[in-house]
């Protein structure tokens, strides 16, 4: 017998000599043991018991019997061992950049073992955790987590440093224009499918979402939770984007219709018909409700209603002498490429005209049918060109092109854009690159890019964030995690656009504008009311007695000085006088009853918002209190493994808690051994598994209140079998060898009645 698989027996059996005797009970216990600290199946020693005897039998006998399926277990063993110890070495870490990923991620530096048991020559060997951190105990390089579920590399082996090392090429920042040649194979990237469909022919999304569209249907997909959820049918539609930051869908359907989708309810918002083509919509990047749009010639800036629903508010229009290819906007800069290229940048609310160059050279027309403008920051636009091979940054001030990027390729590229960061990948191939920009000696410049290879070739692509992006091919939908890290903090995936705090502030605002609105109205109204009934007065009264009467001395006198042929246009004069009167009495009561539909037209519409707002507020303070229960739970979690790593230190002059425990049974401290382990149900009836009950209740060997202690425990939380194999035998002899008193024997016998054991309760005594 080989030395190894001695040991291992003798381990096996806690025992130091293959001449001790064991009884056939003591052989069968010491089995089941080692089945269920091996996670084995529960017949693997079943042939053996068969051939067992009732006698006593040698640990030389008995490995002489198990030589084979024990030598057996201590291979498979010592094969995971050394395989899981190649996979930290550090030229596998240099090529498995998903497990450098997830030690680089990990705060400790543990990487879960359930990661191992993905792999194939892993998978062949076990499937167990238990099995595989069994095999990782006796390493001389790695070391096993407390709760037997993640594995590290000993202290001695971890590098200060487990940042996940991104492989740039450092870009030429000291010239005006530089080329790059992307190599044929990049960094290659696993894929994590989200839906598998065909036909996919327009992709986008934002930090929250990401929308893909195939024939007649839309589609979404929330990046917090990874669900793909179905928008709507969209019959026709031939461009759609989303709001930075914000659940809010824009598309155009026949090239003449504008909608607006809230992707939270699913629901259409606004709908906007255009006389005339329209090839593209915009999302201003801070105005809440500012859109742009654009045909061949021209541009219009509009705002849309966010009270009345399909209304435009405002709106002002931008004409171009050429062709429009596509636009920009940030603050009150609007962007425009036209014609071959030519880049115009204007004030929009003077008009005034900022800037007018060409950063790209063309050879041929094809060159300007795809062009990407994005203002990096309102000084500083970037542009693309020559069949997006080429990227030039200016700065609009100076009108100076602070930096130029040529990449050496005929293909026609699709560039995706997010934050300082450009995804460029080329379609019907499976490369990609990211370029990364930053600011040198007050100047945006290109520093660094990274070439990556993607499973599948690429039809279609969003960059999300700069860890993240989206891949459209011919059969799925899927997204690939590029392991760089961000300059800033990313901010998280929230549940909500904006905080309740927020909404609730401009409700307020929104409700006292209306209500100073309505004031003025209903002001007017009054003003207009009076003078419809004075008007009414002086119509019916004619005029008053007295004025008669003085009207009666004028008119004599008049008769006096004048001839009688002018009393006739006098009176003329005053019907006529008293017919405007009429006239515009009744043009009053008609603008009175106008402005009082409409005064109750748009305190229907308050309602109706009120309304929709407090629901929103409603569903919000739900989410908020799921995901504070959510956190709280968490918290409980850490809080619960804070206290077993806090305990292991403690314990660590004594090589660990189970060694100590060990130590104070061999030297026959019971009292001490058990208090260390009666709050944890698990490791109490592990520990109990080696004393004897009898020995230890009838010899009195704890004190009375540790008994009621493991008593309470058996009955609140009963052991398993596989935790306890003689737990009716443990139970029986802490009822028969308890002090009573008569109020724990009434809340004994409660307690046995649902307990498995409940028939113990008649040893109980009357």
């Amino acid at each position: 017998m080989e030395h190894e698989t001695r040991d291992f027996i003798l381990k096996a059996f806690r025992s130091t000599s293959l001449l001790e005797e064991l009884s056939i009970s003591t052989i069968k216990d010491y089995l089941t043991n080692f089945i269920l600290d091996y996670d084995l199946t529960k017949d693997f020693f079943d042939l053996y018991f068969q051939t067992l005897a009732d006698k006593k039998y040698t640990l030389s006998e008995i490995a002489t019997h198990l030589n084979s399926p024990l030598s057996e277990i201590l291979k498979t063993l010592k094969t995971l061992q050394k395989i899981i110890e190649s996979c930290f070495t550090e030229n596998n870490l240099k090529n498995n950049l998903k497990l450098k990923n997830l030690i680089s991620d990990s705060s400790d530096g543990y990487v879960s073992l359930s990661t191992f048991l993905k792999y194939k020559n892993v998978k062949i060997l076990t499937s167990s955790e238990i099995f595989l951190a069994k095999a990782l105990e006796d390493s001389s390089i790695l070391e096993v987590s407390f709760d037997k579920l993640s594995v590290r590399l000993q202290a001695a082996y971890r590098s200060q440093e487990q940042d996940v090392q991104v492989f740039y090429y450092n870009l030429d920042t000291s010239q005006t224009q530089i080329t790059y040649s992307s190599i044929s194979e990049g960094l290659p990237l696993k894929a994590n499918i989200v839906n598998k469909i065909k036909n996919i022919t327009m992709l986008t999304g934002n930090s929250r979402v990401v929308c893909y569209f195939r024939p007649d249907v839309v589609h979404k997909v929330d990046l917090a939770t990874g669900e793909d959820k179905i928008i709507g049918q969209a019959k026709g539609l031939s461009f759609m984007d989303l709001k930075q930051d914000e659940d809010i869908f824009i598309g155009i359907i026949d090239k003449s219709r504008i909608i607006l989708v809230n992707l939270q309810t699913c629901q259409q918002t606004f709908e906007c018909r255009v006389e005339g083509v329209v090839d593209k919509v915009l999302f201003h990047p801070t105005e809440k409700n500012l859109i742009a749009r654009f045909s061949q010639l021209e541009i219009v800036l509009f705002r849309y209603s966010l009270v009345k629903a399909n209304e435009v508010t405002w709106f002002k229009v931008f004409p171009m002498k050429n062709k429009i290819i596509n636009i920009a906007l940030i603050n009150n800069l609007l962007a425009a490429a036209i014609g071959q290229g030519n880049i115009i940048v204007l004030n929009t609310d003077t008009d005034e005209i900022l800037a007018n160059y060409s950063p790209h050279t063309y050879n041929t027309l094809m060159y300007s049918s795809i062009i990407t403008l994005h203002f990096l920051t309102p000084n500083f636009l970037l542009t693309s060109g020559r069949s997006q091979n080429e990227f030039c940054i200016t700065k609009l001030d100076t009108k100076e092109k602070s930096h130029i990027l040529s990449i050496q390729s005929l293909s026609r590229k699709q560039i995706s854009i997010c934050g300082e960061y450009i995804l460029i990948t080329d379609p019907q191939s499976p490369n990609a690159s990211v370029v990364v920009i930053n600011e040198i000696d007050g100047m945006l410049k290109f520093c660094k890019i990274i070439d990556y290879k993607v499973e599948g070739n690429v039809i279609l692509a969003c960059l999300n964030s700069i860890s993240c992006f989206y891949v459209a091919t011919k059969t799925d939908i899927r997204n690939y995690y590029t392991t760089i890290e961000s300059k800033v903090e990313e901010k998280p995936v929230q549940d909500n656009s904006v905080e309740t705090a927020e909404i609730v502030m401009s409700l307020s605002g929104f409700f006292n504008n209306k209500v100073k609105v309505i004031n003025e109205k209903v002001q007017t109204f009054s003003k207009l009311n009076t003078m419809k009934k004075t008007l009414q007065d002086s119509v019916n009264d004619n005029i008053d007695k007295t004025q008669s009467k003085d009207q009666k001395v004028i008119q004599d006198d008049i008769k006096k000085c004048v001839s009688d042929t002018l009393m006739p246009g006098l009176k003329c004069a005053l019907d006529e006088m008293l017919s405007q009167a009429y006239v515009c009495a009744e043009a009053g009561i008609k603008e009175y009853l106008d402005k009082e539909f409409e005064l109750d037209t748009v305190f229907d519409v308050l309602q109706r918002e009120n309304h929709l707002k407090t629901s929103m507020i409603t569903d919000i303070t739900d989410i908020y209190s799921k995901n504070c229960m959510r956190q709280l739970r968490k918290l409980e979690k850490i809080e619960d493994h804070f206290r077993e790593k806090q305990l292991t230190v403690r314990s660590k002059d004594y090589g660990g808690i189970q060694e100590k425990i060990n130590i104070l049974l061999a030297q026959g401290d019971f009292e001490s051994a058990l208090n260390m382990v009666i709050r944890q149900t698990s490791k109490l009836y592990s520990t109990l598994n080696v004393i004897n009950p009898y020995g230890l209740l009838q010899g009195k060997r704890i004190s009375q209140s540790l008994h009621n202690k493991i008593l309470k425990q058996f009955l609140i939380f009963p052991p398993s079998l596989r935790q306890l194999m003689n737990s009716a035998e443990w139970l029986e002899c802490l009822i028969k060898f308890k002090t009573w008193t008569p109020s724990e024997k009434e809340e004994t016998r409660n307690l046995l009645k649902m307990h498995p054991l409940g028939y113990l309760a008649s040893f109980i005594s009357r």
